[in-house]
């Protein structure tokens, strides 16, 4: 019986963690954030609390990405259900209507975007790309404290 050389049993491992990234990374997640997805201007200004609009795409690999290690995440979907409306932009199939009218206003050129909006629709803040959890929170939580402060 011949002996497989170091070489190929290294080519062969690594073959192996690629196969199961690859499958970890494939394996659906539960989006825990109890996004509002209706658009309509009562939900993307309401009149007691913020909105956290979140502009994503199924396409969107940094989306998935925050879905899997941000929304997935429990007390994180709790922080952000606590302190805003959420309201998911859903830009996947990238038609004319409510989604991309809304990306257009909100100049949502790049995905993911999330912006936070005060009770009366104006723009606190805005974050173009991937965060963690820490980060969300933190962003959240800055704003809001700097929109008591004013």
């Amino acid at each position: 019986m011949k002996r497989l050389s170091p070489k190929w049993l290294a080519y062969g491992s690594l073959l192996a963690a690629v196969l199961v990234l690859a499958a970890v990374q494939s394996w659906p997640v539960e989006d825990r954030v109890p996004w509002r997805t209706d658009l309509t201007a009562e939900v993307v200004a309401p009149a007691d609390r913020p909105t956290l609009l979140y502009f994503t795409a199924d396409w969107c690999p940094p989306c998935r990405a925050m879905t899997r290690r941000v929304f997935s995440h429990g007390p994180t979907a709790d922080a952000i259900a606590a302190a805003t409306t959420p309201v998911k932009v859903d830009l996947t199939d990238q038609a004319p209507g409510p989604a991309a009218d809304l990306a257009r206003s909100f100049r949502a050129d790049a995905i993911p975007t999330l912006v936070l909006l005060d009770p009366q629709g104006r723009e606190l803040g805005r974050v173009v790309g991937q965060l963690d959890r820490q980060e969300l929170v933190s962003w959240l939580d800055s704003l809001a404290r700097a929109d008591n402060a004013g």
